[in-house]
C-alpha cells in the first residue's frame, strides 16, 4: 500500500499512544507516518509531552515523521491544521487520534475498500469503526456503504482532502435538509472543538458516502475519562474479528443504517 500515509494526532496521553504505535509494529507497518502533537497547555502537559516525544522521535521501528507544536491549538484547529500540512504527502492517509487502536486486518481492509471504490475514490471515505450493535461473527469481511461518518480511523484521498479544507476555510453556511444531521449540529454547535461537524456537512452537499466493515477494526480506548470531548462509558467497546475471506463488492443495507443512527443517536452526549 504504497499510496497510503498513516496522520496520527496526540496531545497529552502517552499511554494512549504507546498501544497505538504498539499496535503499528507489530503489524510491520512501513507505510509514511506522520504524528502531528498539539502544543502544551500547562506544565503537566510539558511534562507528559517529553514521554510522548522520546516514544515517537526515537522509535525504530516504524517511519514517523514528528511535529511538535509549541502552542495549544485545541483539537479541531490542531486537525484542521495537521490535514493541511500533510494533504499533498500521499495518495491516501489514514487519520487516526491517539485513542483509536487499529487492529490486525486493517490494512487489508482498507487495501481492500479503496480497490472496490477505485472507480470514484473521491465520492467514498473509508471508515474503520464499526458500531457494536452491527458486530457479525463471520468468516467473511464485508463492506457496507452507509451515509454516516465515525471519525475513529478514516481513510480519505489527498484530492477529497484538498476539497473539504477550501471547504472549511470558507465556512459554507448551507442549509441541510437532514433531520439526523441537523439533530447533531443542534446537540453540538456550542462546542468549539468539534471539526467533524462540517466535515459531515461538506460530505452531505458533495454526496460523499462512507464505507463500513462488518466488524470494527478500531479498538477506541478514550472512553476512560481521559479525552477532552468525550466521557466514561463501555457503549463504544468492539470485539476483535479475524476473517479468511472478503467479499468483492459493496454492499447497500438500509437495515445496518438504521442501526448505525440508532446506536449513535442512543450515545449522542458521550459522542460529543
Amino acid at each position: 500500500m504504497k499510496d497510503l500515509s498513516i496522520l496520527l494526532f496526540g496531545y497529552n496521553r502517552p499511554s494512549h499512544l504507546r498501544r497505538l504505535l504498539i499496535s503499528l509494529e507489530n503489524q510491520k507497518i512501513k507505510n509514511n507516518i506522520y504524528f502531528i502533537l498539539d502544543g502544551p497547555k500547562s506544565k503537566s502537559d510539558n511534562i507528559v509531552q517529553k514521554e510522548i516525544k522520546l516514544m515517537t522521535e526515537k522509535n525504530h521501528f516504524l517511519n514517523i515523521q514528528c511535529f511538535f507544536r509549541k502552542n495549544n491549538l485545541g483539537l479541531a484547529n490542531s486537525i484542521i491544521n495537521g490535514l493541511t500540512r500533510i494533504k499533498k504527502k500521499s495518495k491516501y492517509f489514514l487519520i487516526l487520534e491517539d485513542d483509536c487502536i487499529p487492529r490486525l486486518g486493517i490494512f487489508e481492509y482498507i487495501n481492500s475498500a479503496l480497490k472496490l471504490s477505485n472507480n470514484n475514490p473521491q465520492n467514498n471515505i473509508i471508515c474503520c469503526y464499526q458500531t457494536p450493535n452491527i458486530f457479525e461473527k463471520s468468516n467473511y469481511l464485508k463492506f457496507y456503504n452507509t451515509d454516516l461518518f465515525i471519525p475513529w480511523g478514516w481513510v480519505i484521498s489527498n484530492l477529497t482532502l484538498e476539497r473539504f479544507i477550501k471547504f472549511y476555510k470558507t465556512k459554507d453556511s448551507c442549509h441541510i435538509e437532514d433531520e439526523f444531521f441537523n439533530k447533531i449540529s443542534n446537540t453540538i454547535k456550542s462546542k468549539k472543538n468539534i471539526w467533524s461537524l462540517d466535515f459531515m456537512k461538506f460530505c452531505k452537499l458533495n454526496n460523499i458516502s462512507f464505507i463500513y466493515p462488518n466488524f470494527s477494526f478500531i479498538k477506541n480506548i478514550g472512553f476512560d475519562g481521559s479525552g477532552i470531548n468525550s466521557k466514561i462509558t463501555n457503549n463504544f467497546d468492539t470485539k476483535f474479528q479475524s476473517f479468511k475471506n472478503i467479499t468483492n463488492k459493496i454492499l447497500i443495507s438500509n437495515n445496518i443504517k438504521k442501526k448505525q443512527k440508532n446506536f449513535i443517536k442512543r450515545n449522542l452526549s458521550f459522542f460529543y
